[in-house]
């Protein structure tokens, strides 16, 4: 129960942050809600006394208008909040949804490839998607309160009868009233449970095995469509849909939830039998007992059945509303994940002549949960202007260099400067300004095209177009109806743009070129196209660069002739260093025997 408790405060605190004006209004509907009842009850009473006693129509005239006219005011402001709060909540389920959005994109990068990280992130989303969420929350707040003010109001029902003397001979009554509610209470929570259980057990089990729905509408959108059909996937998807695994374990699961819930609604329907009607056999016995006016039974009738009826729902809601919150525990624990990479606070003084240095002093690094090393005693220094090329096989050590400087990861051991200061004293968001960066594996969105360049839904729309001119997409561009304005795939507009893999590579340059950083890198973002293509866009994109620092990463070497240094990784390791004349002249070189390799492909076509 305490433990419950605490759950249930902390998702009705958080409910309460989002929007400050749903619960105080939940608590008036809730009381007018659990009012009405208790106002037509009086008046049936008053109606069914007066009658008796012979009163005029006049003396009951007037009071039961008024009585009626309360209960539609009552009903009519109860509506209005219903209407206000549906739309309140349409605005807040979105925001919550979003939060876990939001926290993705704020988590630092390392998070982001934590086995650990994605499997609570995973368990999220399956919390979320069968009914459950913070909206709920308002739903159980909203009936606690109302059983809470139906119970108040069933007392106030009671009260002349609770003053009769014959109350208290009735012990076995009230004995076995007692009973009851513990009957309830103990049956109830163990209903919560079995439920948390059961939702353990769903949580536990391996999805990528799961339901063809969970297994992604997104596989087998129009994007994977041609692989489906070529390579007769349809049969592969429906085996993972419908694996033997899931379908043996999900029979099971269901056989012991429906065990669990027959179980436990024949015992709630017992007890709220039970205790209603000893409600009224109660009732009866104190009418019986004494000398009861017509609208005292109905006000006890009444009191009677709301008091079983709601102590019973009291007590449904607060065990639903546990198991509620027990589903909502994996996003509060995602939303609370702190960072991994300290933050430092210097600026990196944004300078107009973009005069930066960064050198790697002994940088070893290896990845979280890996033995070896993926960069060993890397010494390198990046001055200004400077053009570098770094050539490697794959694996070699390349792209992770880029992470390191970009400071998506810190080093495992060793230091990075800027300006002689460890980046790690830098602002992080102000140090990663400084890097315009196309990864080997970039993505574009569904999105406009001057958005995707942009970065932002602020464009500015001349820009644009000058940065994917400048990209060598000029042509493109000019065929597409819509211009800058176009939106790419078809994920949001049906008359979306696709483009090709070379094309989208130029959007992502252009993307480079319109944040105008102070570093400019290259991580083999043309590796999809021939060599003599992938050479004529990094000559361009030298040209269009200017004075900036800029870092250009292959395993092709011939796109890199026109740095002047070179720097040949092999194994994690800096290797060689030099012009691509002075590393060629070493004959027992890396560098040498790459290039030989992959130069008898080109010598028949020139």
């Amino acid at each position: 129960m305490k433990k419950n408790a605490k759950a249930i405060w902390a998702a009705v605190k958080t409910a309460h942050s989002y929007d400050r004006h749903i619960m105080p209004m939940r608590i008036i509907q809730a009381l007018l809600d659990s009012a009405e009842p208790f106002v037509a009850v009086l008046l049936s009473a008053f109606v069914l006394n007066g009658l008796v006693a012979g009163a005029g129509y006049q003396a009951i005239l007037w009071p039961v208008t008024i009585g009626v006219a309360a209960c539609f005011a009552m009903r009519m402001v109860s509506g209005r909040f219903d209407q206000y709060l549906n739309m309140k909540y349409i605005i807040f389920a979105n925001q919550w949804r979003d939060e876990v959005t939001r926290k993705t994109m704020g988590l630092d990068y390392p998070q982001l490839e934590d086995p650990d990280v994605s499997a609570l992130r995973d368990k999220v989303k399956r919390d979320q998607t069968w009914g459950s969420g913070i909206c709920n929350t308002y739903w159980y707040f909203y009936n606690l309160i109302k059983a809470f003010f139906s119970l108040i109001f069933a007392f106030i029902l009671l009260g002349p009868i609770l003053s009769q003397p014959t109350l208290y001979t009735s012990w076995v009554s009230l004995g076995f009233l007692v009973m009851v509610i513990v009957c309830i209470t103990g049956t109830f929570l163990h209903t919560a449970k079995r439920y948390a259980k059961c939702a353990d057990e769903y949580m536990g089990f391996d999805f990528r095995k799961g339901p063809f729905g969970r297994y992604g509408a997104r596989d087998v959108s129009y994007r994977s469509g041609k692989d489906i059909r070529i390579y007769g996937a349809q049969g592969m998807l429906r085996h993972y849909a419908l694996a033997p695994e899931y379908m043996k374990w999900h029979k099971a699961r269901q056989r012991r939830m429906t065990l669990a819930q027959g179980w436990d609604v024949g015992l709630i329907g017992l007890s709220d039998a039970l205790i209603q009607g000893g409600a009224f056999l109660l009732t009866t016995l104190i009418a019986l007992a004494g000398n009861l006016s017509i609208g005292l039974v109905v006000r006890s009738a009444s009191g009677m059945f709301q008091l079983a009826l709601n102590i019973s729902g009291l007590f449904n809601t607060w065990g639903g509303f546990a198991v509620d919150t027990l589903r909502l525990q994996s996003q509060f624990e995602f939303s609370a994940l702190p960072n991994v990479l300290y933050k430092g606070s210097l600026t990196t003084e944004k300078r107009a002549d973009n005069q930066y240095e960064i050198e790697f002093r002994d940088v070893s690094f290896r990845y979280p949960g890996q033995e070896r090393y993926a960069l060993r005693h890397l010494n390198l220094k990046l001055t200004v202007g400077h053009r570098l090329a770094v050539v490697g096989m794959n694996g070699s050590g390349k792209t992770t260099m880029i992470k390191l400087l970009c400071r998506l990861y810190d080093p495992t051991e060793g230091v990075i400067t800027l300006n002689g200061i460890d980046i790690r004293q830098y602002d992080h968001q102000e140090y990663m300004d400084i890097f315009s960066v196309v990864f080997q594996d970039f993505r574009l969105f569904g999105f406009t095209v001057g958005e995707n360049v942009a970065m932002s839904p602020t464009v500015d729309s001349a820009r644009v177009t000058d940065c994917l001119r400048r990209a060598g997409f000029g042509g493109r561009l000019a065929e597409m109806p819509n211009g800058t304005e176009t939106y790419l795939y078809k994920d949001y507009d049906s008359s979306g743009a696709d483009i090709s893999g070379g094309e989208a590579q130029k959007i992502a340059l252009a993307r480079a070129l319109y944040k105008n950083a102070a570093f400019v890198i290259l991580d083999e973002p043309t590796a999809a196209l021939d060599p003599i293509s992938e050479y004529e866009i990094y000559s361009r994109f030298n040209d269009m660069v200017e004075d900036k620092t800029t870092v250009y990463i292959s395993h092709r070497l011939s796109s890199c002739r026109f740095c002047q240094d070179i720097a040949v990784f092999h194994e994690g390791e800096l290797i060689q260093r030099g012009s691509h004349d002075g590393l060629l002249a070493d004959e027992k070189g890396k560098y040498f025997e790459l290039w030989h390799a992959q130069a008898q492909y080109y010598i028949g076509e020139t």
